[in-house]
């Protein structure tokens, strides 16, 4: 084992491909010795065992800097019993990548102020979320890379929400329990909880997983077929209520480049996102301005923990 590093992987900047694969040589000449050795006792056997672990662990960093120093924004990986060695079903491959888009589009359209439930995806935000699909390849399983269109591309100085913030919300979707309150907020806008609802169906119906890996989180996420029947549980018991309210409060805060507000209401702080009628509105306000707020405000409550409820708001206009 000298001169092998066996520190813990930064769990989010791997290093060069360079210098991994220059450790898993080392590590393969190790594992040949133990080959030639043979496992003929506990501690070979607990030794091989610490080898392979540190090979995984090794390989997964590889694939990930792999995935930083290409051009891709995201890499999606299906595996299980629908998948045949590299193989994918056609039918799978297309209904999987049909639902991630809409699913993409609907995300890119809250981080955009624009959630709406029935009206079509607004044009600009087809064009700057348009998932482009890339070859990609990893052993035993389907993977496909895609990227998102640039500024350059699209003729534009800079595109907002950017592509990776998009993405990064749609593996939170995927990989963090169902029940956190980032995962909370985005299922309480219908399209969202629609799409995400539709491809968990995909996946129970499919027996397949599917494992993630954003430039932001460039290490391997995923989600397995018993993980996908829970959701899919847990989102029939999902009951989100909306209303809209009007309240008058202090503008204490926000973020326009974010689609953020934030308002002091007697005791109380509210914050959400914003339209973008209201993120005009908010160009010709100041912090501490008491002003007048059209919300719309939905209320996601599940049937297993009543009396725990999230509140999502939503800033429609504001006005002094």
């Amino acid at each position: 084992m000298n001169g092998l590093d066996t520190s813990p992987l930064d769990e989010e900047c791997p290093r060069t491909t360079a210098e991994i694969e220059r450790q898993l040589g080392d590590l393969a000449k190790v594992k040949a010795k133990f080959q030639e050795y043979g496992t003929r006792d506990n501690a070979s056997i607990i030794g091989l065992e610490s080898l392979l672990k540190h090979e995984a662990e090794l390989s997964d960093e590889l694939r990930a800097a792999n995935l930083l120093e290409s051009t891709a924004d995201a890499e999606f990986s299906l595996d299980g019993e629908p998948i045949w060695g590299n193989a994918a079903p056609a039918a799978l491959l297309g209904d999987f990548l049909r639902l991630l888009q809409s699913l993409t589009y609907a995300v890119a359209q809250v981080l955009a102020g624009q959630p709406t439930q029935r009206a079509r995806v607004r044009g600009d935000l087809v064009a700057e979320n348009r998932m482009l699909v890339m070859p990609g390849f990893v052993a035993g399983s389907f993977s496909v890379r895609i990227r998102l269109p640039n500024p350059a591309e699209l003729g534009q100085l800079f595109i907002e929400p950017q592509p990776d913030r998009v993405l990064s919300e749609v593996r939170t979707l995927l990989t963090d329990p169902v029940q956190a309150s980032t995962v909370m907020e985005m299922l309480a806008y219908p399209r969202v909880k629609t799409y995400y609802a539709d491809l968990m169906e995909l996946l129970a119906r499919q027996n397949a997983d599917v494992r993630i890996r954003t430039r932001s989180h460039p290490f391997r996420a995923g989600i397995t077929p018993k993980e996908v029947r829970e959701r899919l549980d847990w989102l029939q018991l999902l009951q989100v209520t909306e209303q809209g309210v009007t309240l008058r409060g202090t503008l204490t805060g926000g973020s326009i480049a974010r689609d953020r507000f934030e308002l002091k209401v007697g005791d109380e702080m509210i914050t959400g996102r914003v339209s973008d009628a209201a993120k005009e509105q908010m160009k010709h306000l100041s912090w501490g301005d008491d002003v007048t707020a059209r919300l719309r405000v939905l209320i996601s409550e599940h049937e297993e923990r009543k009396g725990q409820t999230t509140t999502t708001y939503f800033a429609e206009a504001f006005t002094r």
